[in-house]
């Protein structure tokens, strides 16, 4: 068992030290964090007076809206298959995610925003990870992650004990993917919400507004909730910094993204 332990936190060390963030979205500064972390610190997330109906009714409204930007942004950054489809649920799990082709929405997210701004900043990121193939790289890191943890963890397996292999070719991979996963996850998320604000701002939303959507995954993030939207997600007041200087490089008079 201490083995099987050891294994495990030399091959997080050892994945997580090859990897690095290839992504470049400008960053904020750490006074502009600092002053995030103040603004979200102490909020709560408050559900809307809104029916399921109505949410569902002012995402597909969003929708129809951020279609045309995210088109504009797939032509800019060449990128093939952008007939996006928009997927609705009813779940009331605060949740949103992409995978390629589509754009998942859940009920329990849209409950909380305060406006319609806020729902297409989330489309508008969803789709920005669509747009940067993000789903299909996060996949090939995975995988990469894994073999690369199976291989190595059978060495060191082999090299405590004999017997010991098969369990390390077995931890390596188990370790090695998630540490494959997780290699880029935040980068990628910034640079989802980075193109993400491009094509609210395109589509004709006040980013005012739209910035809302970080202070409530802020709130929401520090209560008892559980899922998957801040699963390797940047802390919300990264997050809101980050849209806040994205929106002074757009309201600058920059067109389109700049990915360094």
């Amino acid at each position: 068992m201490h083995a099987k332990r050891g294994l495990s936190i030399l091959l997080v060390l050892l994945l997580t030290a090859c990897s690095g963030a290839q992504t470049a979205a400008p960053g904020p500064s750490a006074s502009a964090v600092q002053s995030a972390r103040q603004e979200i610190a102490g909020l709560d997330a408050i559900e809307q007076n809104r029916s399921a109906a109505e949410n569902r009714a002012m995402t597909a409204r969003a929708w129809q809206r951020v279609r045309p930007a995210i088109s504009d942004m797939c032509a800019h950054f060449e990128t093939q298959n952008c007939d996006y489809k928009l997927v609705w649920s009813d779940e009331d799990t605060p949740n949103a995610y992409a995978d390629g082709e589509s754009v998942y929405m859940f009920n329990g997210l849209v409950k909380y925003m305060e406006n319609e701004a806020q729902v297409a900043q989330v489309l508008a990121h969803e789709a920005g990870h669509n747009i940067a193939d993000h789903p299909s790289k996060g996949t090939r890191n995975t995988v990469a992650g894994a073999l690369a943890g199976a291989v190595l963890g059978g060495l060191l397996g082999a090299a405590v004990d004999s017997d010991l292999a098969a369990q390390g070719v077995a931890v390596g991979a188990a370790v090695g993917g998630t540490a494959g996963r997780l290699s880029y996850s935040k980068e990628y998320e910034r640079e989802a919400d980075y193109v993400g604000a491009y094509i609210t701002a395109r589509a004709g939303y006040d980013l005012g507004e739209a910035r809302g959507i970080y202070r409530q995954l802020g709130a929401l993030s520090g209560g008892v909730r559980t899922t998957s939207i801040f699963d390797s997600h940047p802390a919300s007041p990264d997050r809101l910094a980050g849209f806040d200087a994205a929106a002074q490089e757009i309201e600058g008079g920059n067109p389109w993204p700049v990915l360094r």
